[in-house]
């Protein structure tokens, strides 16, 4: 590797994460140093699966001597914030930050303050949960300040903006919104923006409202919208929205999912910029199921579907994650259509009714169909596995020609059942693309209590019965799993009731990629939760080789949730 010159070991870094390199690379040699620097100035801690041992190297070893490098950092509160309050004040050039989750707020967002204190910071992403967390981004923000973004947030109101201080160095908001009255709230509040970015919510009001003066300074604006969401969804509700800004904007950009027809329409889409006086440019991505117009310069149709996207170049992409985040789902029974599995993002199966639920479209899918929007499959395995081989030949076909598929959801009696289907469906070949495996809990139709028949009755939830080979059975299966959710039965606390760190080294040992696993615990009961994370805990005091969060929720008496969060 040191005869090799730089610009070979950039070409073999292209096929290495950024944080493979950092944790191997990371001071061998000042020449390395050097070299590695540049994958230090984009740090994105949520899409990248990051064992806790390079999180720790990251974090006491790497931030400390060379934190200025850090331009950009993106994280989610749990599991990274109780880490990143200690090293933030150390990244001294820090412009973008990004906040995934919730901050608590029993600490007075002392983190929030900290990160706003920083000179160099330029852009805020984050979920607004209070109106106290607002006061405190108007008031500690500095003028650097430029660029807000505020995700998910849903329950903004009027209110949020009163007594908050003017922020007139915001250049750039992003918000969802429920009611035009805010945007006076908006303009009174960030006198400058220069582009307004709106995600219209599902209860979106067009109430009709005079914004009086626009900010001078007001030349962009960008509207999102999933028309399909829309609790009042009309062509109106836009053209409407359009004319409180026509006499300003210059830059005007629409972006919809699940567009009506009428937007199909060349002239009628068009008709939407009618009343604009100084409007220079106007920029769509549209998607619909209805054919557009043939004058639109840019249009495609996705392979074996009924969805069409039109759109200007370069090609406008959502500022909001929900417009980004493909949610559409198949149940599959005898009505579903090949066209439907090309679209869907998740496709659930019954395989207990398989052999009625196939419908026969997919008895002839061709060796050249690649369903690329496929990500998650969820089976529902209810009885020992011993299905017609031809149906599992359907469904073994689907995961192969599935390139982006990388999750599976299960739900059987029996673990000793779940790994019969899964042996049966996964050949060596395809088993590599699973990394993330969720076992739920299953729910026993086949009561005969007559309790069943009254109305509203909910069947109870029950896990699946634990066998004390299943792990060591499951990584032969799927070698290359990171990130597993486990519902706990008696047979499993029985096994390891009295060594829990061997659980997790069995785990560790058979699954090396495995970095995250979430232990749902609600079936065993307070005492036993709480055993399992004073032993969790002397774990980490003895060698600090893990990290855990936990979840509690008992306002059900009936059923409280105990999960505990382990990174590995």
């Amino acid at each position: 590797m040191e005869s090799l010159p730089n610009e070979l070991h950039l070409l073999i870094f292209r096929y290495l994460h950024n944080f493979d390199i950092l944790y191997g690379f990371y001071n061998l040699n000042q020449r390395f140093q050097r070299i590695i620097q540049s994958y230090l100035y984009d740090i994105d801690l949520t899409q990248t699966n990051l064992s806790y041992k390079q999180f720790v190297l990251l974090m006491e070893q790497i931030i400390p001597v060379q934190g200025s490098l850090v331009r950009s950092l993106k994280f989610s509160v749990e599991p990274h914030l109780s880490s990143l309050r200690l090293r933030i004040h150390q990244l001294t050039n820090l412009q973008s930050l990004t906040i995934v989750g919730y901050l608590p707020h029993d600490d007075n967002y002392t983190f929030l303050v900290d990160a706003l204190s920083l000179s160099t910071l330029s852009e805020l992403s984050i979920h607004i949960t209070d109106q106290d967390m607002f006061r405190i981004i108007s008031t500690n923000a500095s003028q650097r300040l430029t660029k807000l973004v505020l995700q998910d947030s849903l329950h903004i109101s009027d209110s949020y903006f009163n007594d908050i201080q003017q922020m007139p160095y915001i250049k750039c908001l992003s918000i969802r919104i429920d009611s035009n009255k805010i945007l006076l709230n908006i303009f009174q509040t960030m006198p400058n923006l220069v582009q307004l970015n709106l995600l219209l919510s599902d209860y979106y009001n067009a109430e009709d409202v005079n914004l009086k003066e626009l900010p001078v300074t007001l030349e962009k604006l960008q509207i999102e919208i999933d028309y399909g969401k829309l609790y009042q969804a009309n062509f109106e509700l836009i053209n409407n929205l359009f004319n409180l800004f026509n006499n300003q904007i210059n830059e005007l950009t629409l972006i919809i999912r699940e567009a009506p027809e009428e937007l199909s329409n060349f002239e009628k889409l068009q008709s939407l910029t009618n009343n604009f006086i100084h409007l220079q440019i106007f920029n769509y991505n549209i998607l619909t199921t209805y054919q557009p117009d043939h004058r639109f310069s840019s249009i495609i149709q996705f392979p074996h579907s009924e969805n069409y996207s039109f759109f200007t170049l370069p090609k406008s992409k959502p500022v909001f994650i929900e417009l980004n985040q493909d949610t559409s789902s198949l149940h599959v029974n005898n009505y579903s259509t090949l066209e439907k599995l090309f679209n869907s993002h998740s496709v659930c199966i019954s395989t207990h009714k398989i052999s009625q639920n196939f419908p026969p479209a997919f008895q002839s899918i061709k060796d050249d169909y690649n369903f690329n929007n496929l990500k998650q499959l969820e089976l529902d395995c209810m009885i020992k596995g011993q299905e017609d081989s031809h149906q599992y030949s359907i469904l073994k076909k689907i995961i192969a020609q599935s390139p982006n598929l990388d999750t599976i959801f299960i739900r059987s009696y029996s673990t000793k059942t779940i790994i019969v289907y899964l042996k049966n469906l996964f050949p060596k070949k395809n088993s590599n693309k699973i990394k993330n495996l969720v076992i739920r809990e299953h729910t026993n139709n086949n009561l005969s209590d007559s309790s069943s028949d009254y109305a509203g009755y909910t069947p109870a939830p029950h896990p699946p019965i634990f066998h004390s080979t299943f792990f060591i059975q499951l990584s032969q299966i799927l070698p290359d799993l990171q990130q597993l959710t486990f519902v706990c039965d008696k047979t499993f606390w029985a096994l390891y009731s009295t060594k829990n760190c061997n659980c997790l080294n069995d785990l560790r040992e058979n699954f090396p990629k495995l970095t995250h696993l979430k232990l749902k615990m609600t079936f065993l009961g307070n005492k036993v939760f709480q055993s399992f994370k004073k032993r969790l805990n002397k774990t980490i005091q003895k060698n600090n080789s893990l990290f855990y969060t936990e979840y509690v929720d008992t306002s059900n008496r009936l059923r409280p949730v105990y999960d505990l969060n382990i990174w590995l």
